[in-house]
C-alpha cells in the first residue's frame, strides 16, 4: 500500500474517530440532561451532575449545614437557615446550571472559560432581623432599639422620639448564609455588637404627622333620610393608621363608623298593634308600628367616603334608604272594655286585681263573670308586682316555703289551685285565712285566695290567662 493511500485511511480514520467522541460528549451531557464541565454552583463543581441531584445537594447543606457563631461572648450558638428566614432556591439554581446545554456553542466554550451560577436566596426580613434581635440578646451590651412614634395627643398628634440600640447587623447572617450555600459547608460568622439606628429619623416622622394632620383636617359626613353626620375630630384620629412610616386610612374604622351611622336607618319591619272599637276608631296604641328600613348603598357609600378622605378631599356621602310602609293588626274589644284596665276582645277571659280595693274580678271581654272577690295581696315590703301578666304555669296542689319580712319561717304544704303569673307571683287558695279575714296586705306577694274561688279561677283559666294587677 502505497504511503498515499495509508495517509489518507489515517486522516479519515482521526476523523471517525473525533466524530465518535464529540457525539459521545454531546450524548452524555445533552441527552443525559447533565451540567457541562466547567460548570460551578457557588464554588461547588457540578460538573456530571443532573439537575435533580444538584437541587438535592443544595437542599441537604440547607437543611444540615450551620453558620457557627463566635465573637461577643457568643461562641457556641448556630442556627441553620431555615432558622433564620433564609431559604435556598434550589431547583431554580439547578435549572439555571442545566440552562446553557440549550447552546450548542456552550458545549465548546464553557469547559474553557468556566461558568458560575450564584445560589440564589430568599429572605424572609421580619424572621432574619428577629434573629439577630434574639441572638444579641443572648450576648452582654445588647440593648433593643426603640422606634420614633406617632402618639395621639389630645385632638392631633406628637412625636415620641426613638433611641439607638446595641445590637447585630443583620446582615452578618445574610454574608454568612451566602457563603454556606456556595462552599455547602457550615461555615463561622465572627459577629459584634454594633449601634442599631432606628428604621425612621424624628425628621422622617414629622413629615408623616404633616400627612395626618392633613387627613385630619378633611371633612366626614354622611346624609340620610334627610339628616346630616359629621365626624368629629377624635371620631377622625381612629381613621388614621401608621403602617411602615405612612398616614394611611384605617378602613376598618371608617367602616365601624359608617355602620354605627347607617343603624337607625337599618331596622326590622315590626307590625303594630292597635285596640280599635266596634266602629274602627282607634281607642290605643298597644305596640308602635315600625316600617323596615335598609341602607341599599352601604359598600358603595363606604368606598366613597375612604377613597375622598385618602386623597384629602372633602370625604361626602348619601345613604339610600329604602322605607317599606308601617302595618297594624287591630285588636277590637268588647263593648264597654274601653274603660276597665284590660282591653280585652269580645269573650276574651282575663282576671283583674285591684291592689287599692283587695278585690279580684274574673271578666270574659267587658263581663264580669266572678266577683268581685276579697283577697290577701302582699305585705309591706313584699307588695305583689304591678303590670300585665299571664299565666304561665299551674298545679292543683303544691307546698309553699319562704320568709316573712319579718324573719319568721313558713312551709305550708298542699296549698290549693296555683296560678303562677310572674315567676314566682302566683293565685292561689289560702285556707288559713278565716271568713273574715280578708281584705288587706299580708302575703309574702302572693294573691291569697278563698279557696272556693280559687279553685272556680283555677278550672275556668287556661294557661296564657291575661293577669292585670293594679293600684
Amino acid at each position: 500500500m502505497s504511503r498515499r493511500k495509508i495517509a489518507v485511511i489515517s486522516t479519515i480514520s482521526g476523523f471517525a474517530i473525533l466524530i465518535f467522541l464529540l457525539a459521545g460528549y454531546l450524548l452524555y451531557f445533552w441527552l443525559g440532561g447533565r451540567a457541562l464541565p466547567g460548570m460551578k454552583v457557588g464554588k461547588v463543581d457540578v460538573s456530571g451532575k443532573t439537575a435533580s441531584e444538584i437541587s438535592a445537594d443544595l437542599n441537604t447543606a440547607a437543611a444540615t449545614e450551620k453558620i457557627n457563631f463566635t465573637g461577643a461572648n457568643l461562641d457556641g450558638n448556630s442556627a441553620k437557615l431555615n432558622e433564620i428566614g433564609i431559604t435556598l432556591q434550589a431547583s431554580e439554581v439547578a435549572a439555571a446550571a442545566l440552562a446553557p446545554n440549550s447552546s450548542f456553542s456552550s458545549y465548546f466554550t464553557i469547559p474553557f472559560t468556566g461558568k458560575t451560577i450564584e445560589p440564589k436566596l430568599e429572605i424572609d426580613k421580619e424572621k432574619l432581623n428577629a434573629s439577630a434581635v434574639a441572638l444579641a440578646a443572648k450576648s452582654t451590651g445588647a440593648k433593643t432599639v426603640v422606634e420614633p412614634k406617632i402618639l395621639v395627643a389630645g385632638e392631633g398628634f406628637k412625636i415620641q422620639a426613638g433611641e439607638s440600640g446595641a445590637g447585630i447587623d443583620p446582615q452578618i447572617f445574610h454574608t454568612a448564609a451566602q457563603e454556606l450555600v456556595e462552599t455547602q459547608k457550615s461555615v463561622a460568622a465572627k459577629v459584634k455588637l454594633s449601634e442599631i439606628k432606628p428604621k425612621y429619623t424624628v425628621a422622617d416622622l414629622e413629615r408623616t404627622k404633616a400627612e395626618a394632620e392633613k387627613l385630619l383636617a378633611t371633612e366626614v359626613s354622611v346624609t340620610a333620610e334627610g339628616k346630616t353626620v359629621s365626624a368629629d375630630t377624635k371620631t377622625k384620629i381612629g381613621f388614621i393608621t401608621f403602617n411602615e412610616n405612612k398616614a394611611e386610612v384605617n378602613e376598618a374604622a371608617m367602616k365601624e363608623w359608617l355602620t354605627q351611622v347607617a343603624a337607625p336607618h337599618n331596622q326590622e319591619k315590626i307590625t303594630g298593634t292597635r285596640n280599635v272599637n266596634a266602629a274602627g276608631q282607634v281607642l290605643e296604641v298597644v305596640t308602635a308600628a315600625h316600617a323596615e328600613k335598609n341602607v341599599t348603598n352601604f359598600d358603595a357609600a363606604l368606598k366613597t367616603l375612604q377613597a375622598a378622605f385618602s386623597a384629602k378631599q372633602p370625604a361626602k356621602t348619601t345613604l339610600d334608604v329604602h322605607i317599606s310602609e308601617e302595618t297594624w293588626t287591630d285588636r277590637i274589644i268588647a263593648r264597654g272594655a274601653e274603660h276597665l284596665p284590660y282591653k280585652a276582645t269580645e269573650g276574651e277571659k282575663w282576671i283583674d286585681v285591684n291592689l287599692s280595693t283587695f278585690k279580684m274580678t274574673a271578666y270574659e271581654g267587658a263581663t264580669r263573670v266572678r266577683g268581685p272577690i276579697t283577697v290577701v295581696t302582699g305585705e309591706k315590703g313584699a307588695e305583689t308586682i304591678t303590670g300585665k301578666f299571664k299565666i304561665w304555669h299551674k298545679t292543683k296542689t303544691q307546698s309553699m316555703r319562704g320568709t316573712h319580712q319579718d324573719g319568721s319561717k313558713y312551709d305550708i304544704k298542699n296549698v290549693p289551685a296555683n296560678m303562677f303569673f310572674h315567676g314566682d307571683y302566683a293565685i292561689h287558695g289560702a285556707p288559713w285565712w278565716g271568713p273574715n279575714e280578708w281584705g288587706f296586705q299580708g302575703s309574702n306577694g302572693c294573691v291569697n285566695t278563698p279557696v272556693p274561688d280559687a279553685k272556680w279561677l283555677f278550672n275556668w283559666a287556661p294557661i296564657g290567662t291575661v293577669v292585670v294587677t293594679h293600684y
